[in-house]
């Protein structure tokens, strides 16, 4: 009985995740979302509460299926310069609406964009996801300054937050269509920072 009530609220999760991924996580009214997932208003109270909590469930599962992964590639890098490029190029050839989760611009960077419109658990659990992505790209940065790829003078959390934070807007611009040129504009300017710090 526990265990298949266990399924369940894993199933209505990971559903409503793939829903909020395509839509946007405040693009989705709760009604809209017990309907999408085919549990009636008490059963999805009862298997996860709140509006709330079913966002932060689903943002949690799409962390730890999608994106944990990503600490490895970051942290065991060679380059800065081809891991930056090759995440811009991934999401310049991305678009919303696609049926593949893992083709589409990143739920949790979508979400990181409007995150102070959250509630306070769910701002703090996309925090915590920050700070595990910057820790990586300190080990990854550090890793590369004693190897003499990165100038040692630069202060490696702000060349961290620099990336971390302009790969958000750089999905932002993505996502709002702004222009071919301006979108290769922008890639173009972070990448030129890492040139700069770069031996």
């Amino acid at each position: 009985m526990g265990r298949s009530s266990s399924l369940k609220v894993y199933d209505v999760i990971q559903k409503c995740m793939y829903k909020y991924w395509e839509k946007g996580i405040n693009f989705f009214s709760f009604n809209s979302i017990i309907s999408y997932s085919e549990v009636s208003k008490p059963s999805m109270y009862r298997l996860v509460g709140n509006e709330d909590n079913l966002k932060r469930k689903s943002l949690l599962m799409y962390y730890e299926k999608h994106l944990s992964k990503n600490h490895y590639d970051i942290e065991n890098a060679t380059s800065l310069f081809e891991l930056t490029r090759k995440k811009l190029n991934n999401i310049q050839n991305k678009k919303d609406g696609i049926t593949d989760i893992n083709l589409g611009l990143c739920y949790f960077q979508k979400t990181r964009i409007i995150k102070y419109t959250l509630d306070r658990k769910t701002q703090n659990l996309v925090n915590r996801i920050d700070l595990k992505f910057t820790k990586s790209y300190i080990k990854l940065i550090n890793k590369l300054k004693a190897e003499n790829h990165i100038n040692k003078s630069v202060n490696s959390e702000f060349l961290a937050q620099f990336i971390y934070n302009n790969t958000t807007f750089f999905v932002n611009a993505v996502q709002n269509s702004l222009s071919m040129t301006e979108i290769e504009n922008l890639k173009n300017s972070i990448l030129d920072t890492i040139k700069y710090y770069s031996n």
